[in-house]
């Protein structure tokens, strides 16, 4: 039986940018209680656990930013950083 495969290219579709081209600064990924970053413009923060499960999420303005995790267990956890324009970038922090 024949196979088909269809490739759509779309450069912006699933390639996240990096936190450099976001303008994203992070001050600390080994965190106890506070995780903090800079950033250029207004994003939108989520956390998520390695089971990809949503935890917290934030809605945070350009300039210096400060989130509490003290409500987390210790553990490793990804964030993710979104855009107005669509673009994401990932970090992981470890929660002590």
């Amino acid at each position: 039986t024949p196979v088909h495969i269809n490739y759509v290219y779309d450069a912006s579709l699933s390639v996240p940018a990096t936190l450099q081209q976001m303008g994203i600064n992070i001050n600390n990924t080994i965190v106890k209680d506070l995780f903090s970053f800079t950033a250029e413009d207004n994003l939108n923060v989520e956390v998520f656990d390695l089971n990809g499960k949503v935890l917290a999420q934030y809605q945070t303005e350009a300039g210096q930013q400060t989130l509490n995790m003290a409500s987390l267990q210790n553990a490793i956890y990804i964030v993710k950083f979104a855009s107005k324009e669509g673009k994401t970038a990932y970090s992981k922090i470890v929660k002590q």
